[in-house]
């Protein structure tokens, strides 16, 4: 089911291989209407940390069709049906923050027909609202996603990201979306930066916008 929803477009998308965890509720079995009868769904109360993901792959049209399968088939993914015949092996990247000593031999919750939300479900379970549902709930299930009484879990949230210090970090930076910004692979993107900082390193007034620029002018951008 998830190559179906990515695949969407010929463009394609991502695929994340999540560890199940306790705060996940089975909405199959929560009182939900199930429309697509071959999939399994599961909310995730909280959010879904970094160290639960255990790899992920990027799915494409092209990229299906050279492991192996048939273009009408990849077609048929597009089209939200079932491939007459199996899905290649995926060439997984495994997440290597992943924590299988926290997370392995851990699963999902049954379904919480409380928190449904749906018209019957709230005449049946009136005692609380939604909210206090769902706070009860984390309070027996999310200890172990690390739960201290709010919503979403207070791991996820984030600042800014942080600017590039290093010279590194301020190349991987302006070579992030090479191919978009100056039509460049990487690699060549790498090389230009090289040329550029002898080019432009010894100034007094130097900064990485003066790379920017003259990676634009070597390459005839402005």
């Amino acid at each position: 089911m998830g190559a179906i929803f990515v695949m969407q477009s010929f463009e394609g998308g991502w695929v994340y291989k999540i560890h199940p965890t306790p705060n996940m509720i089975d909405l199959n079995e929560s009182g939900f209407k199930v429309f697509a009868r071959q999939e399994e769904e599961f909310s995730v109360l909280g959010g879904i940390r970094w160290d639960q993901i255990e790899a992920w792959v990027e799915l494409t049209y092209n990229g299906l069709v050279d492991a192996g399968m048939h273009p009408h088939d990849v077609k048929s993914l597009i089209n939200m049906n079932k491939p007459r015949t199996p899905m290649p092996p995926l060439n997984f990247t495994a997440n290597p923050d992943y924590d299988a000593k926290k997370y392995d031999g851990q699963s999902a919750s049954p379904g919480q027909p409380q928190l449904a939300g749906d018209e019957a479900n709230l005449a049946k379970y009136n005692e609380k609202s939604l909210e206090g549902y769902a706070i009860e709930f984390m309070e027996k299930n999310g200890g172990l996603v690390g739960f201290d009484g709010k919503l979403p879990l207070s791991i996820l949230e984030t600042n800014a990201p942080a600017e590039p210090t290093t010279a590194r970090e301020r190349e991987n930076k302006l070579c992030y979306n090479s191919d978009e910004e100056f039509g460049l692979t990487t690699a060549d993107c790498r090389t230009q930066v090289a040329q550029c900082v002898c080019k432009e390193g010894s100034k007094p007034n130097f900064d990485w916008s003066l790379i920017t620029a003259c990676i634009k002018a070597n390459l005839r951008l402005v």
